[in-house]
């Protein structure tokens, strides 16, 4: 009998850490190759509720989007400590912070864009679908008071990033084409008036543009993190921002290279197939890049008109519906795993209306030269790595592939 009690026991302690440890949040620390868990759903036996996430949409009618959910079940830690009390603050978007969005289709939205995973151009959408004065009159959609915040206190905007029923998005990057285009973009090619804002000569600038000259800014960036020192937030890992640190968590975690498997489900859970329709491309939008498409983005081997067509011949946001409906039934193309990361198709998504530097995905390989660089970049972000699950690059497997 005391044998008995004492195997129940163990039986119990055993059960109780378990418990435990399943309560703890993903870490966002550095940690070996082998990795903690990051914040995607790392359980990929786990499967999306079957009829309803927190009663607004149907998983099974969004399976491209659906690859990147993650499960969230604490709606409120972190929100109120990751919104600033200044209001020219919270109601623009300055910070790199979680703010409400009422998308037209009355899904209630939370969005993060992080500085540098095609940020500019996401947010002229979602301005020029409620404000679109912004969008043609090309205003800073940085620094531009939000209309749909601006009349919110903070407590009523920390009530709605709380909102339970309301869908989390934040976007993210490959973390190596992310640091990559942050130093093209302002530390080589910026305008001398934009260096001086993000403080590039405090960075160890100016820098030229080499392969040796990246290296050199790879191991300032890791200095002045050691020495506890400012870094301009368009270099800083993306885990460091979206009030992660504080604690808040996001149902989706959308990666930029990947976007053709989550973008018709996005733009249909928002209801913005006509915004993203016309309208973006040089031809109606002089500020645009000249490569840009007339539509928003044209899904890979389609036009934008096609791109439309499939848009618009969706079925209807009914929430109630079950029925399966993938993206590869609407244009014959095998939508790419969570795992796989190619570069280069979005190189016009990283700049719109502005001079930007764009392209970084094209050229890893001629600034990712030596193994010396790619580990001190892999130390620099192993947060992001961990974090949103993407693999340390391997030059040599790379440059094999090209």
């Amino acid at each position: 009998e005391g044998f008995a009690k004492c195997l129940l026991l163990l039986v119990m302690v055993q059960f109780a850490a378990a418990g435990a440890l399943r309560g703890l949040a993903p870490g966002l620390a550095t940690v070996k190759p082998e990795r903690q868990q990051g914040l995607l759903n790392a359980d990929e036996a786990a499967s999306p509720p079957q009829a309803s996430l927190y009663g607004t949409i149907a998983p099974k009618a969004y399976p491209g989007i659906f690859d990147s959910w993650s499960q969230v079940v604490d709606r409120t830690t972190g929100v109120n400590a990751s919104i600033s009390d200044d209001p020219e603050v919270y109601g623009s978007f300055i910070d790199n912070y979680p703010t409400f969005y009422p998308a037209p289709s009355g899904q209630k939205s939370v969005f993060c864009m992080v500085r540098k995973c095609g940020s500019s151009r996401w947010k002229y959408l979602l301005y020029r679908q409620l404000d679109p004065s912004v969008f043609y009159e090309h205003k800073s959609v940085h620094w531009t008071p939000m209309s749909w915040v601006s009349g919110l206190s903070r407590d009523e905007l920390v009530q709605k990033v709380s909102d339970p029923s309301a869908l989390r998005f934040m976007w993210v990057r490959n973390p190596y084409s992310r640091l990559l285009s942050g130093f093209l973009d302002k530390a080589v090619n910026a305008p001398e008036e934009w260096k001086v804002r993000f403080r590039i000569w405090e960075f160890g600038g100016p820098y030229g543009d080499s392969p040796e000259e990246f290296l050199r800014f790879v191991k300032m960036m890791l200095k002045l993190r050691s020495e506890g020192k400012h870094i301009d937030p368009h270099f800083t890992p993306q885990a460091e921002h979206c009030g992660l640190p504080q604690g808040v968590r996001y149902d989706f975690y959308l990666k930029v290279e990947d976007m053709e498997n989550w973008y018709a489900d996005l733009i249909h859970i928002l209801g913005m197939e006509e915004t993203v329709s016309s309208g973006w491309g040089p031809e109606s939008n002089p500020g645009a890049a000249p490569d840009t498409p007339e539509c928003f983005y044209p899904l890979p081997g389609t036009t934008c008109a096609e791109t439309t067509r499939m848009l618009q011949n969706r079925p209807p946001r009914d929430r109630s519906h079950h029925g399966s409906l993938h993206l590869s039934a609407l244009h014959h193309h095998e939508p790419r795993s969570r795992q796989s990361h190619d570069h280069g198709a979005l190189a016009w998504m990283n700049t719109h209306n502005s001079k930007h530097s764009h392209g970084a995905d094209l050229h890893l390989l001629e600034y990712y030269t030596t193994q010396e660089v790619v580990d001190l970049a892999t130390e620099f972000l192993q947060a992001d790595l961990t974090a949103f699950e993407y693999p340390e690059l391997d030059i040599s497997s790379a440059a094999r592939s090209k």
